[in-house]
């Protein structure tokens, strides 16, 4: 397997990060949780698109605790919060430091499911490396500009 193009490794990097972002068990304190955060955040009107919005909105509104784990609308719900999870500190850090680790070091050379458990293993790693990349640009970026 050859090592993919840029635009492929941000698909792969914006999927891993869907994935372990998205939370493992869905109840109403959880989604409004994170509608009251992404309402604060601005990511509600911004990134989340009127369906998105709806769905969220009927969660919190329906007679349902919990959501069963493998359920449709559990599905979608998770989906939804991981997208809101992904344009939070915690995401940026996340992919920052996923891209950085993915053209660095080596991953195992085969599935999805590989380079999950890779980066799953490597997750210290990945949010230290985001980190560190996030305060050297921050740290650099008004000497850069001419300020």
């Amino acid at each position: 397997m050859s090592r993919p193009g840029a635009g492929e490794i941000d698909d792969v990097v914006e999927e891993i990060a869907k994935k372990l972002l998205a939370p493992g068990h869905i109840d109403k304190n959880i989604i409004i949780k994170e509608v009251r955060r992404a309402k604060r955040l601005g990511i509600y009107w911004r990134i989340l698109d009127s369906m998105e919005r709806a769905l969220l909105k009927a969660a919190m509104l329906a007679p349902i605790d919990r959501y069963r784990p493998k359920s449709m609308a559990s599905r979608a719900i998770a989906r939804v919060i991981a997208k809101i999870e992904l344009n939070t500190m915690r995401g940026i850090t996340f992919v920052t430091g996923l891209r950085r680790a993915l053209s660095v070091a080596q991953p195992p050379v085969g599935g999805f499911r590989s380079l999950l458990s890779w980066v799953k293993e490597k997750i210290n790693y990945i949010l230290y490396l985001g980190r560190s990349l996030l305060a050297v640009y921050n740290y650099f970026e008004p000497l850069m500009s001419g300020g």
